[in-house]
């Protein structure tokens, strides 16, 4: 939902991979969806729940959900992320299937991130998605395969693919597309997967459209 608002004069034409490639939607058709085990999912969510230093958001294909510990990342989703969030009280009002489960971590994600890696690592893909986010996705699932499901879907080959990131979530991706960077502020571990670094990511898809 959060695509379709920010891209809405072209979201039923264009192609979006959302929640780190569990759901892929092509002209306004799913065309690639992963979901987490409910059991899994719900486990997990509890975990996050009683971690009192982090908070949880859980995102389906129409809407995520939160309970807020504190009013900052209440109003961080509503306001500065502009989220359709609905918040709930028991896990088990969540009817519908869980797609990602995000882990917020107001100071820094990095003294939670190995240990929630330990924890669930071995059970579904955990990922650092930017300096307070960590993803949890089903295993195997990252937007490296969503990105190989839209080309299969298109007809493309990897030349034909450009990728642009800037975080751990984007590895996948950017070792799929035939031309990717990273931008200059990525973290290293990020820049030497991709197949070139960049200081200006529009002029750089200018270049590679223009070869």
């Amino acid at each position: 939902p959060v695509l379709r608002r920010l891209f809405s004069s072209l979201a039923d034409s264009m192609a979006m991979i959302a929640l780190n490639g569990t759901l892929v939607v092509y002209q306004g058709e799913v065309i690639y969806q992963r979901q987490l085990q409910r059991d899994l999912a719900m486990a997990m969510a509890q975990d996050v729940l009683e971690a009192p230093e982090c908070e949880l958001l859980i995102s389906t294909s129409e809407r995520c959900y939160i309970r807020p510990k504190q009013d900052s990342y209440r109003q961080r989703i509503i306001r500065q992320l502009a989220y359709p969030a609905t918040e709930f009280q028991a896990l088990e009002e969540i009817q519908e299937e869980m797609l990602q489960i995000s882990i917020f971590r107001g100071d820094g994600i990095e003294k939670s991130s190995e240990e929630w890696i330990r924890r669930w690592g071995g059970q579904a893909q955990v990922v650092v998605s930017g300096a307070l986010w960590m993803d949890i996705t089903p295993q195997g699932t990252n937007k490296g395969s969503a990105l190989q499901a839209l080309m299969q879907k298109k007809g493309l080959a990897a030349e034909e693919v450009l990728a642009l990131g800037d975080s751990y979530n984007d590895i996948a991706m950017l070792e799929t597309a035939g031309h990717s960077f990273a931008v200059a502020w990525a973290p290293e571990a990020v820049k030497v997967r991709a197949k070139g670094i960049t200081q200006d990511p529009v002029l750089t898809i200018r270049e590679v459209l223009a070869l």
